[in-house]
């Protein structure tokens, strides 16, 4: 059992896993210029926390005997709620969160987190 938890987060925090967010991130910080966090300390906990709710996936799913595609989708809902409360409460951008810009941004984290954990980590964490 212990080998799966390391497994999962290894997938979560494997360059597969976290790369649409670096590229993401590269552009608001470059090109965008609305990135306000510090993209060493976000290159370091990203994958972190990309890896760690990899590994409370399969918790979920080991020890509560539900689904791991279940656990995974769970998984990617309650990480993007967590980000976009996170970008809410600490200005992390430089726009308005309530403009067009923020409810994209919001629309981007929600289609990021589900398609990086449902359709990158879930297929890994089954196939591998």
């Amino acid at each position: 059992m212990n080998k799966e938890y390391l497994k999962s987060f290894i997938i979560g925090s494997s360059f597969p896993s976290f790369i649409i967010f670096f590229i993401a991130v590269s552009y608001f910080l470059l090109y965008e210029k609305t990135g306000l966090m510090n993209y060493h300390r976000y290159s370091i906990l990203a994958p972190l926390g990309i890896g760690l709710m990899s590994l409370f996936a399969k918790y979920i799913h080991l020890n509560y005997n539900m689904k791991l595609k279940d656990t995974y989708l769970i998984i990617s809902l309650i990480s993007a709620f967590f980000i976009s409360s996170f970008i809410t409460t600490i200005q992390t951008y430089n726009f308005e969160i309530r403009s067009r810009r923020g409810i994209i941004q919001y629309l981007l984290i929600f289609t990021g987190h589900l398609l990086v954990y449902n359709k990158i980590i879930y297929p890994l964490d089954v196939y591998l």
